[in-house]
C-alpha cells in the first residue's frame, strides 16, 4: 500500500442505524396524502394487497400501514403510465437509496428526515428512490 496520509484518503463504512417504523409512516403519509402533496404530481394509489390474515378493516391507513405490515401497494404512474409495486423490501431499499444521495443531487432529504425535519418533498423523493431506485420526478 502507498505511503498515504489519513486525511488524504477516503473511506466509506456501514453504521447500523435503528428507524422507527412510525418515522417511515410519516413519510409516506405526506407522500400519499393530497392533503401533503408529496406524490400526487406524478402516481395514484392503484391497489391495496394486505398482509395474510389481514384486511382494510385492521387498518387506519390502509395504504399506509398495509405495506409496513407486508403487504403491497401497487401505484400507477401517471408519467409513464406504469404500475409499480411498493413493498415493505422496497421501502428499506429506499431508505439506503436515500442515505446515498449526493450532495446537489438530493443529498439533503436523508438528513432533514433523520432531524425529522422532512416535508413532502422529502417524502416523494423517498417514494421515488423505493420505487426506482432514484429521483426520477422533480
Amino acid at each position: 500500500m502507498p505511503n498515504v496520509k489519513p486525511a488524504e484518503k477516503n473511506i466509506s463504512i456501514t453504521v447500523p442505524l435503528v428507524i422507527a417504523l412510525s418515522r417511515i409512516e410519516d413519510l409516506l403519509t405526506s407522500a400519499f396524502d393530497s392533503m401533503y402533496g408529496g406524490c400526487n404530481y406524478w402516481m395514484s394509489i392503484s391497489k391495496v394487497e394486505y398482509a395474510a390474515g389481514k384486511s382494510k378493516d385492521d387498518y387506519e391507513y390502509p395504504s399506509i400501514q398495509a405495506v409496513l405490515d407486508g403487504g403491497k401497494v401497487t401505484i400507477h404512474d401517471q408519467e409513464d403510465n406504469k404500475k409499480l409495486t411498493l413493498t415493505y423490501d422496497k421501502l428499506i431499499k429506499g431508505l439506503e437509496v436515500m442515505a446515498n444521495l449526493k450532495a446537489g443531487e438530493g443529498g439533503h432529504h436523508f438528513p432533514n428526515f433523520m432531524a425529522e425535519n422532512d416535508d413532502a418533498e422529502t417524502a416523494d423523493v423517498f417514494v421515488q428512490c423505493c420505487l426506482f431506485g432514484k429521483i426520477v420526478y422533480g
